[in-house]
């Protein structure tokens, strides 16, 4: 018996999102023609094509709706039944929707890149009529479009989200391959930013594979959960102590013994919205041995709880100083940033092997008394290194540094210094200069020391904090950082 389960992703995903469909007539096709038409490659657990089943009924985890309902209609027998008319009517109807959309200018919370893959799946269904080779031309130049705006010269993200920017890479290999499969465009103009793309996001990636959430966390598949596009065959390891990524703003620094510290310099995202970007200028993440130790929290993404949202995105959850209680920069409607601001690189340089990196940004200078934050990351050897965090301004300032764990570390206290442990991997932890950081786990009013995996979900995670009020010249923060459980055998002038 035939499974409907095009029909029942037709009512349980995309009908909800429409008052009604559409009246248009819609034009016949040859089921012949459908049937030459070739899948993108799919890649699960190192097998390739036929990975999504056909059964499958995706509900929110579903991926880009076009794919989806052209994998259901090419595993139908025929195009005469309930199911088949059913589902060109949704194609055919969801194509006209999103060109019409594309024509009257997107929406600024719309997916472009998906909303172009949409296009092109609808009209090679449709590429008998005039309609569907439109399709085809108008998804393959918004692509090219988007393709420089989205993925930037030296590879990195301008939404400044990881996530997000591997969801649009895949978006462009799994369109590139249907395109060339079906001899509909030449993509080959495409592949070297594509790759670049590649060698950036592989260049975040620790021993274990980990690449951090930095920014908006989005783990939405371009089809289905478990499954992705065949990318590029090539291997990107890198292996260099200090790379440098200049238009998206991103230091990545490796040692010898495994670790792994990004430091974020970039803007706040795409202008003007910078929806997927977040309040955290000079944050760092830190890697030891493959295993998450200081970390980007996350997103919670649940529209119904945006005092939540807000603090994912705010600038105290993140490993870097917040002033005066304040973000980096505002958000208003939808929790977009309205007030984007300047961060940069000052110095980059390696010594006898160790990295030296030097930023600013100026996201206070808002403030009725502006102030400046400079951070220095300094490795002393490949085991030990200093981030030091001092001000320029003036007035009199709350200054608060937060440093966010992963939620299965173990934070154990000593002394002298603290230490952190995740598996394999042990950190030692200490403040210089006779301060002291105190721990926050799990608060609920304001929201502190939280992890989110996911939309809604969210979990408790220590936080070392540490406070201090007084003018810009007069606070430093030197936090010392070394492998094992010792504390930090560090002199500082």
């Amino acid at each position: 018996m035939q499974k409907l389960t095009g029909i029942a992703f037709v009512k349980k995903v995309l009908l909800p999102g429409k008052a009604r469909q559409l009246s248009l007539e819609i034009p016949d096709v040859s089921y012949e023609e459908i049937k030459s038409l070739r899948e993108p490659d799919m890649e699960s657990r190192g097998t390739t094509s036929d990975c999504i089943p056909t059964d499958y009924v995706p509900g929110n985890e579903a991926g880009m709706s076009m794919p989806l309902l052209f994998h259901y209609l090419k595993g139908l027998d025929n195009l005469r039944g309930t199911e088949g008319e059913q589902l060109l009517r949704a194609i055919y109807e969801l194509g006209w929707s999103v060109s019409n959309e594309l024509q009257s200018g997107l929406s600024p919370t719309r997916d472009a890149v998906g909303a172009a893959v949409d296009l092109l799946f609808a009209g090679a269904v449709f590429k008998g009529t005039r309609e569907g080779r439109g399709w085809v031309d108008q998804g393959v130049s918004l692509l090219e479009q988007e393709l420089f705006r989205q993925i930037l010269g030296d590879g990195g993200s301008a939404e400044q989200s990881l996530g997000y920017h591997r969801y649009v890479l895949d978006s462009y290999w799994l369109a590139t391959d249907f395109l060339e499969r079906n001899g509909l465009a030449d993509c080959g103009a495409w592949k070297t930013r594509l790759i670049d793309g590649e060698r950036f996001l592989s260049t975040f990636a620790d021993t274990s594979g980990n690449v951090p959430s930095i920014g908006e966390r989005y783990d939405r598949p371009v089809l289905a959960p478990g499954t992705y596009p065949k990318r590029a065959t090539e291997e990107y390891k890198e292996n260099r102590p200090l790379v440098i990524f200049p238009t998206s703003g991103y230091t990545v620094i490796r040692s010898g013994n495994g670790i792994v510290l990004t430091l974020d310099h970039g803007p706040t995202g795409m202008a003007p919205h910078c929806r997927m970007g977040h309040a955290d200028a000079l944050s760092i993440t830190l890697s030891v041995a493959g295993e998450q130790i200081l970390v980007d929290p996350g997103t919670y993404g649940s529209d119904e709880a945006p005092e939540w949202q807000r603090y994912f995105r705010g600038t105290r959850a993140h490993n870097t100083v917040m002033i005066d209680g304040h973000d980096q920069a505002v958000t208003e409607v939808d929790l977009l940033t309205c007030n984007p601001f300047t961060s940069r690189l000052v110095h980059a340089s390696v010594k006898d092997g160790n990295p030296y990196v030097e930023a600013i940004h100026d996201g206070y200078g808002r403030l009725r008394e502006p102030v400046t934050h400079r951070r220095v990351v300094d490795f002393c050897s490949d085991s030990l290194f200093l981030i030091k965090d001092t001000f320029s301004g003036t007035g009199l300032h709350k200054f608060e540094l937060n440093l966010h764990l992963h939620p299965q570390a173990t934070l154990i206290f000593k002394d002298t210094h603290s230490v952190i442990r995740r598996g394999e991997a042990e950190i030692a932890i200490t403040l210089l200069g006779g301060r002291k950081f105190r721990t926050a786990c799990g608060e609920k009013t304001p929201p502190f020391g939280w992890y989110s995996l996911g939309p809604g979900m969210k979990d408790q995670a220590p936080v070392l904090s540490c406070a201090v009020t007084g003018s810009p010249e007069e606070v430093t923060f030197i936090t010392a950082v070394s492998l094992g459980w010792k504390r930090p055998e560090i002199e500082v002038d």
